[in-house]
């Protein structure tokens, strides 16, 4: 141990200057360096739940993917999700159920019907974009880049000294960066505090939706043993708490604490529904918002559920990530009609036009809840876009289960079905929300004008099922 002054220095640790490695420059290293590791995983489900980059080609029945194939999305609480597939991920082999080795994902060069088209990207092969297509079960294999900080002498060993600040590396002792900013909580310590509580951090970040943007100063005070202090009456009394109360009831706190206790709620219905953490910063906005405005004497909701589903709801068609008015109900104690009113008043204050939500928009989420093939996604998608235009006034959840569970009559027993059981119209309803009468009912509509509602081509998919299907 080396002693410099009042600071010890760890025996390890050497200066650039003195270490010089053969060939090499003092001090260099790559902060950016990746490692490639290889994993395998495997599916039971006919849909994933992920997505890569395709294309149609000119000339090709079927899209193709492009070559890298690198996953860009994975579907939140899809099977991939669950088994731990990330974004950036990149596929390098596929096995099919019955197939002993794996296939391995190899680009397709000269296909003249690329080369017609003049495009310059490159494309899977045909025979892993249909295993890709089909679904079902299957292993995969994917490479995945990690980034690791890399020394110059080819170690990854590389630790910081929290007291210096350094980084240095374990193997041949070079100090790769000094002065490096510590990311970590702030500590502080209260020796004189004894009131219970663990004042250990330096407060929350900045909340630029609250006033002052969160940031206040409290006069501490001897409060309650268990728990935050919440109103004046939780402090004791004496001189520090008086002078607390006071500054209690003088603040902004209480106007902080019903927005947050807003905020909180928000988030709690948003985990429940399983949105995404942007739909929760965008539906805090407009809440805040709101807030402003009723402060001013504009009357928006009944009541702060009401309001606060609404603005969820405004969140999620903004975002194009729809849900439907039931699934809002199912989380909450407010009534449709109630929602719906507060719904209105708050699009006309934030002056945003949602506009009606299309059964296009959710076919994706509720196939991917009954797992069904891509192939029968988009024919449902197909199906429903053709007719919305003859259903009017029909509600979208409806026209969706009723065209999910046309594709699903088509498909049966076909390889469109991808060999899985096809869900009955009672698990439709149950996956959409909408009643299995209606779903029917919509179906005999849509039946009278099937052939006008499927794409070109799909006689030749499902030979002999278009007017075969019944019309119940």
């Amino acid at each position: 141990m080396k002693v410099e002054g009042s600071q010890f220095v760890p025996k390890s640790k050497v200066d650039a200057s003195n270490f010089v490695p053969k060939s090499k420059v003092a001090g260099s290293w790559d902060p950016n360096a990746l490692t490639w590791t290889e994993h395998q995983f495997y599916f039971t489900s006919q849909s994933w739940g992920i997505k890569a980059v395709w294309e149609k080609v000119p000339g090709s029945d079927q899209p193709k993917f492009t070559f890298p194939l690198i996953i860009t999305e994975v579907r939140p609480g899809s099977e991939a999700e669950q088994q731990g597939l990330r974004v950036r991920d990149e596929v390098m082999a596929v096995r099919p159920e019955g197939d002993a080795a794996y296939r391995e994902v190899k680009r397709q060069d000269k296909d003249p019907r690329i080369v017609s088209s003049g495009k310059a990207t490159s494309y899977v092969d045909d025979e892993t974009c249909g295993i890709l297509m089909r679904g079902g079960r299957c292993a995969i294999k994917i490479r995945r880049g990690e980034k690791t900080q890399r020394c110059e002498c080819g170690s990854d060993e590389i630790t910081e000294d929290e007291r210096q600040g350094d980084l240095i590396c374990l193997r041949c002792g070079v100090v790769l960066r000094g002065k490096v900013m510590s990311m970590s909580s702030e500590w502080r310590t209260f020796k004189d505090d004894e009131s219970g509580h663990d004042p250990n951090r330096a407060g929350a970040a900045d909340n630029p939706l609250l006033s002052s943007d969160g940031m206040s100063t409290m006069i501490g005070a001897s409060g309650p043993v268990f728990g935050p202090v919440r109103n004046a009456a939780d402090l004791q009394s004496g001189s520090a708490a008086n002078l607390a109360k006071n500054q209690f009831k003088g603040s902004n706190q209480n106007a902080d604490r019903a927005i947050l206790d807003a905020f909180g709620h928000i988030e709690r219905m948003c985990e429940r529904l399983g949105l995404p953490r942007m739909i929760i910063s965008a539906a805090q906005e407009m809440y805040k918002v709101v807030d402003e405005e009723q402060k001013k004497g504009k009357k928006v909701g009944r009541t702060v559920e009401a309001t606060v589903c609404s603005v969820v709801y405004l969140a999620c068609a903004e975002k194009k990530v729809p849900r439907t008015l039931k699934e809002l109900c199912s989380v909450t104690t407010s009534t449709k009609k109630d929602i719906g009113k507060t719904f209105k008043h708050i699009e006309q204050l934030l002056g945003k036009k949602s506009g009606p939500t299309s059964a296009v928009d959710i076919i994706p989420r509720f196939s991917s809840h009954l797992q069904l093939s891509n192939d029968l996604e988009r024919l449902s998608i197909h199906i429903a876009r053709a007719a919305e235009p003859f259903l009017p006034g029909r509600v979208y959840t409806s026209v969706a289960g009723a065209a999910i569970y046309m594709a699903c009559l088509l498909a049966h027993g076909t390889p469109a079905a991808g060999g899985a059981t096809l869900p009955s119209a009672k698990q439709i309803s149950d996956a959409t929300g909408a009643a299995e009468a209606t779903i029917r009912q919509v179906y005999r509509d849509m039946h009278v004008r099937r052939h006008a509602l499927l794409p070109a081509g799909t006689a030749a998919v499902v030979p002999g099922r278009i007017d075969s299907i019944p019309d119940h």
